[in-house]
């Protein structure tokens, strides 16, 4: 059984999801995916169908709440308890990994047991990044991209620092002690309230306690296919991706 789950939330970001699994082929990884049924072109589902067939355990975690759905903590919390591996991955739909990025994150975390481990990411361009899975997209019947880990990683790479509250947060399952959301109505924050939206990343992170970072070849070898935000929609979940 792989020691790692992926553990990601996906909403218009199928065709960046086709990207990710697969970079993951081959990989001792499970994959669990919060999503909304029927969503996206291709669906979550297709996507996820596609790569189980290549062999990749992926599972899906539906929402049939929208609203619900836009709570991190509540589909993190629901994550966390349908992980039966030793180490979970807060990542975010849009990251592609080398060959043997979980191979070698399985030997480095080895050596100690507890807090959380962070990592940077490099990001391709927006532009670069658009152009890429749009003419993926445009020609492609299936959900499996070849080579996508030799594409992203051969076009230009910007160094980013900040992990964010998805980016590469990985903890043991048994540390976690679950997302905060407040006791009265069950959710950690309205997503229209700037000011309150890290609230439930900040606690999870300060439950967990030590954080330490990764060395500097796990944020080389994770891609970001960076996109324009849609900051106009009020939400964290975007035009079709």
């Amino acid at each position: 059984m792989a020691k790692i789950t992926i553990a990601i939330q996906c909403h218009n970001f199928q065709r960046r999801l086709c990207w990710m699994l697969s970079s993951l082929g081959g990989q001792d990884v499970t994959v669990n995916v919060a999503h909304m049924p029927g969503n996206g072109t291709p669906t979550t589902e297709e996507a996820i169908a596609a790569h189980r067939k290549r062999g990749l355990d992926v599972r899906s975690c539906v929402f049939d709440d929208y609203v619900s759905f836009q709570y991190r903590g509540l589909t993190r919390n629901r994550q966390i308890r349908e992980c039966d591996t030793r180490w979970i991955l807060f990542s975010d739909t849009d990251m592609v990994y080398a060959p043997d990025y979980f191979a070698k994150l399985l030997e480095q975390i080895s050596r100690r047991y507890h807090g959380m481990y962070i990592a940077g990411r490099f990001s391709n361009p927006a532009e670069y990044a658009e152009y890429m899975v749009a003419t993926w997209a445009a020609g492609h019947t299936g959900c499996v991209v070849p080579f996508a880990w030799d594409i992203a990683s051969s076009i230009e790479k910007i160094p980013r620092r900040n992990v964010g509250a998805g980016y590469f947060q990985l903890v043991q399952v048994r540390d976690t002690g679950g997302y905060y959301v407040t006791p009265d109505d069950n959710r950690d924050h309205g997503w229209t309230d700037t000011y309150s939206k890290c609230r439930s990343d900040q606690q999870f992170r300060h439950r967990i306690g030590h954080t330490r970072k990764l060395p500097r070849w796990f944020s080389e070898n994770e891609i970001h296919l960076n996109h324009a935000r849609d900051n106009e929609a009020g939400t964290h979940l975007e035009e079709q991706r």
